[in-house]
This record gives structure tokens, sequence and C-alpha cells, in this order.
């Protein structure tokens, strides 16, 4: 496949909040979780994605959803009403979505982040090249394109990343660069672990020995 970033409309340019703003807006959100698991739910469903409700909410409201704002918004989908006639099943799903959330909202604000520090550089982030093509964000330099694939080298997370790439159409024209972030990189504010300046150094560094730069 060759890829033109403009036929990927920039969820970015549709985002309000600064990254400042973000960090304002999650420094006092609390985070819960429930270490239930519902196999049915973790192996055997096809469901919504949380992410295509996350970023409407982000989009429409101006601001980051708390958790449980992030599940009403979920659970009111049509499509899976009928899942929550079963108390295992409901739970299962907001288990699962309580864990989800805080990479969301880590990897928002680093889009955002980016987007702020690049100089000279259109940084993407679009639904669809991250579900179907597994691009976390793209950046548009110099007629070049890069896709940035952003994860904390964990057990778990090496063997998604690696279904994830695996599960993908190859894009021809696109460099990869695989950023693994290691959580004593990542900077604690309030409850949420997220990327930062130490990540905007590394691409830098990955950029300056690709001869390029942002």
């Amino acid at each position: 496949m060759i890829l033109k970033s403009d036929d990927f409309p920039n969820l970015l340019d549709h985002i309000t909040i600064s990254a400042e703003e973000i960090l304002s807006q999650i420094k006092h959100y609390p985070l819960t979780f429930d270490k239930y698991k519902n196999q049915k739910v973790e192996w055997g469903m096809k469901l919504p994605m949380f992410i295509d409700s996350f970023y409407p909410f982000v989009i429409q409201n101006g601001k980051v959803p708390s958790q449980e704002e992030l599940w009403i918004v979920y659970k009111s989908q049509k499509s899976i009403q009928h899942l929550f006639k079963s108390d295992d099943i409901e739970r299962g799903i907001k288990a699962r979505l309580l864990r989800t959330y805080p990479s969301l909202v880590r990897d928002l604000h680093f889009s955002i982040f980016l987007k702020e520090k690049s100089k000279g550089a259109k940084v993407i982030y679009n639904l669809t090249l991250d579900t179907k093509y597994g691009v976390d964000i793209l950046i548009d330099y110099n007629s070049t394109l890069y896709a940035i694939n952003l994860f904390t080298p964990t057990t778990r997370a090496l063997i998604g990343r690696s279904k994830k790439v695996s599960r993908h159409e190859v894009i021809e024209n696109v460099v990869n660069i695989e950023l693994p972030v290691e959580f004593n990189d990542q900077h604690k504010w309030g409850e949420f672990f997220l990327y930062g300046e130490k990540q905007i150094i590394k691409l830098r560094e990955l950029f300056k020995n690709l001869k390029n730069g942002i």
C-alpha cells in the first residue's frame, strides 16, 4: 500500500485543548481499576473500540473524559446494549476499559505535545491509521512519512505489538520508527504516567540518525 497523508483527516486539527490544558484537566483525576477479567470479553468478543468513544468526546467537549465519563459514553452505544443483560460481561467490559484508559490519555497528550514541539513537521493522528494500519502517530516531514509506534516493552505489550504488526497491511512508503518507552522514562503526573520531553529528545536523535530532523 502507498500512503498519502492527505487521505486521512487529522483528528488533532479538531482538538482545541493544548498539552498544558490536558495536564491541568487530568491532574486530579482519580484512577480506579478492577482486576476482574472475563475470558469471553478478553478473548472471545469483538467489541466497539474504546478509542472510538474517547476521541469524539475530547473533540465535542474540549476536555479529557474521566474514566467514568468514558464508560458512560461507551456503554450508551446501541450496538452493545444487549451485552449488559449479563452482569459478568458488563463488569468484564468495564474492567477492560478502565485498564485501557490511561494509555488513551497518555497517547493523546503526547500527540498534542509532539505537534506543539515539532517545527516544520505535520503531526497526524487518525483513527483508521491507528486501528487499521497500526500507525500510532504519523509525521509528514520534508515529503517523507514517518510512522511513530509507541509502546511500553512489557511482556504483554510486546506480544500485543507483535500481533498488531502482523495483522496490519504493509505500507511501502513509510519509515517505521519503533519507540519503546520504559516506565522509568515516563513522568508521573497525578496518577498518570505520561510521555514527554525525554521522548521528544529520543525522537530527535532517531531523526538525526536518519539525516532528517523535527
